[in-house]
């Protein structure tokens, strides 16, 4: 299924709630396609709704999401971050 970034929003607070703050997560994002020209922007603005959260692994895949694991290790800080690894692309 192809997500959309008020989807992606959607999904990630729902993990914010009491029931998972403490639980841990895996995440696995693929890029959200259909997103035009400000694709790389929207993707980017899942970095702040991704980092820091604990007890969380973040798996990303795609091109677009290379650009949040970028970001995402750019701003990586202490222990509190989540763990996030960029997978490949569909060309890999």
């Amino acid at each position: 299924y192809n997500a959309s970034p008020a989807s992606m929003e959607a999904a990630l607070g729902m993990l914010d709630s009491a029931e998972w703050e403490k639980r841990p997560k895996l995440l696995v994002l693929a890029d959200m396609l259909d997103l035009g020209s400000e694709s790389k922007d929207w993707h980017l603005k899942l970095v702040p709704l991704l980092s820091g959260r604990q007890n969380t692994f973040v798996r990303l895949f795609g091109d677009a999401m290379r650009d949040v694991h970028g970001a995402m290790s750019a701003n990586a800080s202490t222990s509190s971050q989540a763990q996030v690894a960029h997978l490949g692309t569909e060309s890999d």
